[in-house]
């Protein structure tokens, strides 16, 4: 038999090695956005060198600050249009050519230039609250600064300088062009793929869990984290699809939804069976079935097999239990899964999706009277305001250690403030820079060494740590750093300026940065992380309130609302809250009590953010139309939502009336079918209002259960 021919030969083993990182990479990059984005950013910096090169034939520096704008502008995310794209990267060349003569013309000058350039950051971090156009803006004017120092620019340079930015925005553009997708239907077989990767990742943890003969609590939370995973997954298809800006595709959007729900289900039954030691031969049958359901979802055929779809298999698994309901949530796996890989034709799709109407302007929120200057601040100038004082005291410090390359310090204080809210956020932003570097000095101290001399291996690897820092950027700020300190040593290296004492300055410069980052953020007009996580939470909670409001118009009053999208936008909301509670859950941090309640927090929000998308995920329009039990547990609801908002908003304080406990929503709306139905029996509700109204009972008890660790009064 030959090696080919041979099931344990080499070639079906590179095969399957290639498979199964085929799928990891679709599990983990829902879309592949994470892997055009990277290819988009190295190839716009490597097709504007050539290009600068071939029609310009300048100097080094020349070079370098295309190749920087190139990869700066690439890099910048911002959901828009082609063309509004295109006119965005565009308008960037006035902001890069603005901060790049000035800064070329105050070189001689190095206090006003120093002057100049934190009231280019000061700028910079005002534009980032602009939507949109705002933080490639300020990001670029930003960073031409600094590559204006880092090339030492002169003046009479500045004609070639502009017309570098020109060939490097214009590659950027083209590129952009190229990459932007033009059709649905690759993105939404990428879609499909990628999302049944995640599902068989989830699976196989369920199948591990169930076919150990003594599981422990890891296997235990790693079905937890796939299924996470697979949430996060969701989100990103979703958004994905939402950009494309086609309203058809909503029907695609349900599909998933409902096979999340039906997945994350089946995950909860499996963790029962684990919690309560069902014994290993009452576990052989779900070990079983869990297989087949794997086997079958890897495959991508439409149809289950026998084994899956005879009912008289998976209900012969004897009494009420966590095994038959764990064989229960196979088959509506199945069942959801059968749907979701139904044909979709977009163009069959309704044309118009139900678009809720704007709400009536909300409650004001009771907050407290602004009392300091921090109070009467935006965001945005608070953060600006941080940013300056950051960046000027890594300017005075940097210059005391290195007058050629303090700017690095200035870097790190700038960009420990990008995308940060509070100072618990900016401090771990600060260490995860500090750490990429360190390791980032080390690596590229031996790989510099390693390839002097070999300038082609030199110039490949400096475009692989490009691309590797883009596509970790997502994943780890800290593994971007990394990269982009090896890609420096790489850098230096072609410039044959290159030696371990000056990365190791690199590094010193960057910690000075994080410190002066740091600092200003913890001393200057400072939010501090719980403060931001409690305005986070409220905002999250008045969502959640805002869709009770429309599911109440859907089953009763029977309005054409979308429940989907307000379930996703509260899904997006409790990601975000996620960030800005990292600093107080880390396990890093001082304050155990508090770092045990916002555990418990988030906890009960994950839970109700599964209620939400459980009940809109099962809401029909009108299904409960002219109920008034509805109605009663709705508003009790509602009001208990804007009382938890207030009393996040009020500094620690109470709000003047507790939350309410009552009777639960099925019991109301039971108490008013039987009213209605007067002597007769009232008739069954059908089982997707049922599974709502649990879910709705649910909903109620955890929003009731946030009170405690909020500090908020029960009655």
């Amino acid at each position: 038999m030959s090696i080919a021919g041979n099931a344990y030969g080499p070639v079906p083993r590179v095969r399957e090695f290639l498979g199964a990182t085929s799928g990891r990479l679709l599990a983990s990059d829902p879309g592949l956005n994470r892997l055009r984005y990277a290819i988009g950013v190295a190839a716009s910096t490597a097709i504007a060198i050539g290009l600068i090169l071939v029609l310009l034939r300048p100097a080094p520096q020349v070079v370098l600050l295309g190749a920087s704008a190139a990869m700066i502008s690439a890099s910048q995310r911002f959901a828009a249009t082609r063309l509004k794209r295109l006119g965005i990267i565009a308008s960037l060349f006035v902001p890069a050519a603005f901060s790049l003569t000035v800064a070329t013309l105050l070189s001689g000058f190095a206090i006003v230039a120093d002057l100049a350039f934190l009231a280019v950051i000061f700028a910079a971090l005002l534009a980032f609250g602009r939507p949109v156009y705002g933080q490639p803006a300020g990001t670029v004017a930003f960073m031409m600064f600094f590559f204006a120092l880092f090339i030492r620019a002169k003046p009479p340079e500045l004609p070639v300088l502009y017309l570098a930015l020109v060939i490097a925005l214009g590659t950027t553009a083209v590129v952009t062009v190229l990459a932007t997708r033009t059709s649905t239907a690759p993105m939404i077989q990428h879609v499909r793929r990628s999302y049944r990767a995640r599902l068989s990742q989830v699976l196989d943890a369920a199948l591990r869990l169930v076919e150990q003969p003594r599981p422990d609590v890891r296997d235990a939370r790693r079905v937890l984290r796939r299924v996470a995973r697979l949430h996060e997954a969701a989100l990103v298809i979703e958004a994905e699809l939402d950009a494309t800006g086609e309203g058809e595709l909503a029907g695609l959007q349900r599909r998933i939804l409902d096979s999340e729900l039906a997945v994350e289900r089946l995950a909860a039954e499996v963790g029962q069976v684990y919690k309560q030691r069902i014994p290993v031969e009452d576990r052989r049958p779900l070990a079983a079935q869990l297989h087949e359901l794997r086997v079958w979802i890897d495959s991508g055929d439409p149809n289950a097999p026998d084994r899956l779809a005879a009912a008289s298999v998976w209900l012969d698994v004897g009494t009420a239990g966590p095994a038959r309901s764990t064989m229960w949530a196979i088959a509506e796996v199945v069942e959801a899964i059968e749907r979701a890989r139904e044909p979709f034709d977009a163009a069959a799709a309704p044309a118009e999706q139900p678009v809720s109407p704007a709400r009536p302007a909300a409650e004001p929120a009771a907050t407290p009277a602004k009392r300091t200057l921090s109070d009467r601040l935006t965001p945005t100038v608070r953060r600006a305001i941080q940013a300056t004082v950051g960046c000027g005291l890594a300017i005075l410090s940097g210059e005391l250690l290195s007058e050629q390359r303090w700017y690095w310090a200035v870097i790190t204080a700038f960009m420990v403030f990008v995308g940060t809210g509070s100072a618990g956020q900016t401090l771990v932003k600060g260490f995860r820079r500090v750490a990429g570097t360190l390791i980032g000095v080390v690596a590229g101290t031996v790989v510099a060494s390693l390839l002097g001399g070999h300038l082609e291996l030199a110039v490949v690897l400096a475009f692989v740590c490009i691309f590797a820092g883009f596509y970790a950027l997502t994943l780890s700020y800290g593994l971007m750093v990394f990269f982009i300190t090896v890609m420096l040593g790489m850098l230096y290296s072609l410039l044959g300026t290159f030696t371990p004492e000056l990365l190791l300055l690199r590094l010193e410069e960057t910690a000075i940065g994080a410190v002066s980052g740091m600092a200003a953020a913890v001393l200057v007009l400072p939010t501090t992380a719980t403060a931001a996580s409690r305005e986070a939470t409220a905002k999250l909670l008045e969502g959640i309130r805002d869709f009770l409001s429309d599911l109440a118009g859907v089953l009763v009053d029977a309005e054409a609302l979308n429940l989907v999208d307000g379930a996703r936008d509260i899904d997006t909301g409790l990601s975000e809250l996620h960030k800005i509670a990292e600093p107080i859950v880390h396990r890093a941090t001082l304050l155990r009590s508090r770092r045990s309640d916002a555990r418990f927090t988030l906890a009960l929000l994950d839970a109700a953010a599964y209620h939400v998308r459980s009940i809109a995920a099962n809401a029909e329009t009108a299904a409960l139309a002219g109920d008034d039990g509805l109605a009663l547990a709705n508003v009790r609801m509602r009001d208990n939502l804007r009382l938890i908002a207030d009393g996040l908003r009020a500094d620690y304080g109470q709000p003047d009336q507790p939350v309410r406990k009552g009777a639960s929503p099925s019991e109301l709306i039971g108490a008013h079918r039987r009213e209605r139905a007067g002597e007769s029996e009232p008739a069954p509700m059908d089982e997707r209002t049922t599974v709502l109204v649990d879910h709705l009972d649910r909903l109620d008890r955890t929003v009731t259960g946030l009170a405690t660790p909020l500090g908020i009064r029960i009655e």
